[in-house]
């Protein structure tokens, strides 16, 4: 079959560009031609207007940092990813939307309500939920909200264009309720489509780097919030601008990761990386729920802390591996069937 994917392939995070990456490869290993449709409205670019209209120079330092970054993820891309013309507006993905089989949305937050609202130029823009007519397939693969509850006024928009999909999964426990509110039955939780591949499959990116103690990736500038509870004892090597592959070698290579990413935890699982996930709260709302999604299905709900519970235990070192490779194995296997059984 033709797929055609659609995700936020496009974002300067490295767990967007490499969910994107598995779920085509994944789908490409099982036989069929794939795109990751290069759908980015206007936007979203790295433009002197844009720079100008949101004040990008107030905060030089990170916007050269994130300039740095989104160069090197570019060239992940380019290498590595199979992706269409682009497109900057769904009226032109309209006419071109025709040649697939199948459309794929998924995963990494698609769903969120803010994009639905004013995804391009301040309007509404509904590319992530295949609002397109056409004799195709639609499914939604581990789709991401972003949230634990939809705005109540966005829930009929939901519906109708539920009606249209073969099949729907969600990524988070959460996800299935906001489904379920939009009158969906039978939505099923899947892994992140980076959990579709195993360990090996990531190996091809790994560096060669000296042994670190510890590595620090946190997201959302919670970096400044770890800084006190380190100490000397620690050689600490703090994540900045890397490539992809730079990435994922300092998790590969850590004894030790702390982390508030999902992503970064998925990896830490895959290459059996002891780690700590530190959170604002443990409370399950918001974007800790997608943390209560994955790690309650490897028994590893403990390795989760707040900042100002966070302590750097030698139990921390102390996870049964061939038991989370079972469970994790076990999650991957969930999310194949339901690929598999949805493109017949």
């Amino acid at each position: 079959m033709k797929i055609g994917i659609l995700t936020f392939h496009w974002a300067t995070n490295y767990g967007a560009v490499l969910q994107a990456y598995a779920l085509q490869y994944y789908l490409i290993s099982i036989g069929h031609e794939v795109d990751i449709i290069d759908y980015k409205p206007k936007q979203y670019d790295d433009t002197i207007y844009a720079f100008i209209r949101y004040r990008k120079f107030l905060g030089l330092k990170n916007y050269r940092n994130q300039k740095r970054k989104e160069g090197r993820l570019s060239e992940f891309r380019k290498k590595y990813l199979k992706l269409s013309n682009r497109f900057w507006t769904q009226k032109a993905l309209n006419s071109a939307i025709g040649q697939y089989e199948v459309l794929i949305t998924g995963s990494d937050q698609i769903m969120n309500p803010s994009f639905l609202r004013y995804g391009e130029k301040g309007k509404k823009s509904s590319v992530y939920f295949l609002d397109f007519k056409g004799d195709f397939i639609k499914i939604a693969y581990a789709a991401s909200f972003g949230c634990t509850s939809y705005p109540t006024e966005l829930l009929n928009d939901l519906t109708g264009y539920f009606e249209d999909f073969k099949a729907i999964s969600v990524r988070e426990n959460s996800g299935k309720e906001i489904v379920s509110a939009a009158k969906y039955i039978g939505s099923q939780l899947v892994p992140d489509p980076t959990l579709l591949l195993k360990s090996s499959d990531y190996l091809q990116f790994i560096v060669p780097s000296e042994d670190r103690k510890l590595f620090v990736y946190m997201l959302h500038g919670k970096v400044q919030k770890i800084l006190p509870i380190l100490n000397s004892d620690y050689a600490v090597t703090f994540s900045n601008d890397e490539s992809i592959e730079e990435w994922l070698s300092s998790i590969y290579h850590a004894e030790c990761v702390i982390t508030n990413s999902f992503h970064c935890v998925v990896f830490c699982l895959l290459f059996h990386k002891p780690f700590w996930v530190v959170l604002d709260s443990l409370e399950n709302v918001g974007m800790n729920d997608r943390f209560y999604s994955l790690l309650s299905r490897c028994n590893l709900t403990n390795r989760m802390q707040t900042f100002e519970s966070m302590n750097l235990r030698d139990e921390a070192l102390n996870i049964n591996w061939s038991r989370t490779d079972e469970l994790i194995s076990e999650f991957s296997n969930i999310g194949k069937d339901f690929i598999l059984t949805n493109l017949k």
